[in-house]
């Protein structure tokens, strides 16, 4: 465990430090770690992410759970310095991502996920509109895998992506879907 701890913290140093001028080599591997079959694997890199792109964007990883005005704006600035920095497709990969974490089935990885989120992200429905397309692929890709826990995952995520944007979303995942 101890080996673990430390592990972690030269990870955060390193993100921190060299995040920001190098994230082209750290991000593909902090978005395979997502994909984990280990949990505490997808925490840490979820953690590394959190720290990744609140680094880029200018903000804090705020644990909280109050939204203010204040929180609402830092998020909406972080995603454009994101987005500028990352550029837009692997701002929308790296957010669908993420967001696919918020239905994992180890409650730690959805919670990590879900204070990631709620720092970068400002409003959810507008964001998941954006980051439709990139997202269902991910969870087509998910469903086909053959592996059943990241089946739930896609399958828990599908749900909450029409529960949040309703039925006006069913006419741009069915299609998707039948291919």
């Amino acid at each position: 465990e101890s080996v673990r701890e430390v592990a972690m913290r030269s990870g955060r140093v390193l993100v921190r430090s060299h995040g920001k001028a190098h994230f082209e080599k750290i991000l593909p591997k902090l978005e395979a770690g997502l994909l984990d079959e280990d949990a505490r694997i997808r925490v840490a890199s979820l953690t590394l992410l959190g720290d990744l792109l609140s680094n880029i964007g200018g903000v804090k990883v705020n644990k909280g759970d109050i939204d203010t005005q204040e929180d609402i704006r830092q998020a909406e600035r972080a995603q454009s310095q994101i987005a500028n920095v990352l550029g837009n497709e692997n701002r929308k990969r790296v957010l669908s991502g993420l967001y696919l974490a918020r239905s994992d089935t180890d409650a730690a990885v959805r919670q990590s996920a879900m204070v990631v989120w709620k720092t970068i992200v400002s409003v959810t429905p507008r964001t998941l509109r954006d980051i439709l397309p990139v997202l269902v692929g991910h969870v087509v890709d998910l469903l086909a895998s053959g592996h059943p826990e990241q089946t739930e995952v896609a399958g828990h995520c599908l749900g909450d992506i029409v529960k949040k944007l309703g039925d006006a979303v069913l006419p741009e995942v069915i299609p998707v879907l039948r291919d």
